[in-house]
C-alpha cells in the first residue's frame, strides 16, 4: 500500500484556499471521500522591510536588528502556529513520526522562506518515540529542499525566460497599464517629492507601500507626507503591481 504524501511548499505568493464545489453546492464532508494527498502552499511569516526608500527615517539597520528582508520573531510564531494548524487539519493523513516517504518540503532559496518552513515543521513534526534525540529539546531537523533562485522556475519564477520578459514588456506598454499609470499619477508625484527615489510605475509604488506597511505593523510613526496616499490609494496600486507578475 503506498503511503499518502503531504507536499509542503513555502513560496513568496499568496495563500491559496480551495473549496470543492459541485452543482453550485459545497460538497459535504461525508461526501468528499478519503483524502490521500495534499499540496499545501503558504507564504513566509512577518518580515522586515526589503530595502527602505532613501529618505526613510527608519532606513538605518539599527531599527531592524535581524537585518533587511528577514523573518522576525512574530513571523516565526506565525509559522509555528500554522504548523500546529496543519498538524491538526491533516493529522489523519500524516504519520506521528517524520518519514521521507510521507512529507516533502520545498522552499524558495530565500532566508525568510527557509526559516518559515523550518518554523512550520517544528510544530508539525516535534520528535516522538525513537526520533527523540535530545531530552532538553522538543525539536528535530526536517529536510527542506530548495534550488538557487536563478534556477527556480517552479516557486520563485526567477529562472530567466525571454518569452516571459517579452510578454511583460508588452503588458507594461498596454493601454490598460498606461491608464493605471495615469490614474495613480498623483501618487507618483508625492513619492517623487519625498522618498528620494524616482517613481514612474506601479512597481515603484508597491516598493514603498511594502515598506510603509511593515513599519506600520511594527508601530513606527510614518512621516506626515504619507497621509495623503497611504494606505490608499497606494494599496490599490500595489495590488495591481503584485498581480502583474502572476
Amino acid at each position: 500500500m503506498s503511503l499518502a504524501v503531504v507536499n509542503v511548499l513555502t513560496i513568496l505568493l499568496s495563500v491559496i484556499s480551495i473549496r470543492i464545489v459541485y452543482s453550485k453546492k459545497i460538497i459535504s464532508e461525508h461526501d468528499m471521500g478519503k483524502l490521500v494527498f495534499a499540496n499545501v502552499l503558504f507564504r513566509h511569516g512577518d518580515r522586515t522591510p526589503l530595502n527602505p526608500y532613501p529618505n526613510d527615517p527608519y532606513r538605518n539597520v539599527s531599527f531592524w536588528p535581524v537585518g533587511f528582508g528577514q523573518l522576525t520573531n512574530l513571523g516565526k510564531e506565525q509559522e509555528y502556529e500554522l504548523g500546529q494548524w496543519l498538524r491538526h487539519r491533516y493529522d489523519a493523513l500524516l504519520t506521528d513520526t517524520y518519514s521521507e516517504n510521507v512529507v516533502y518540503v520545498r522552499s524558495t532559496d530565500v532566508d525568510r522562506c527557509l526559516m518559515s518552513a523550518a518554523s512550520n515543521l517544528a510544530a508539525m513534526y516535534p520528535p516522538k518515540g525513537s526520533q527523540k534525540w535530545n531530552p532538553k529539546l522538543n525539536w528535530q531537523p526536517i529536510p527542506i529542499h530548495t534550488v538557487p533562485e536563478h534556477e527556480d522556475s517552479v516557486l520563485s519564477g526567477k529562472k530567466p525566460c525571454p518569452a516571459f520578459d517579452r510578454e511583460m514588456e508588452r503588458v507594461l506598454k498596454s493601454p490598460e497599464i498606461q491608464a493605471l499609470n495615469e490614474k495613480f499619477a498623483d501618487v507618483f508625484k508625492v513619492l517623487n517629492e519625498h522618498t528620494g527615489r524616482k517613481a514612474t510605475s506601479l512597481k515603484d509604488v508597491e516598493y514603498v507601500y511594502d515598506t510603509l506597511l511593515i513599519e506600520t505593523l511594527h508601530n513606527f510613526t510614518l512621516p506626515a507626507w504619507t497621509k495623503s496616499i497611504y494606505p490608499e490609494p497606494m494599496m490599490e496600486a500595489s495590488k495591481y503591481s503584485f498581480a502583474l507578475s502572476t
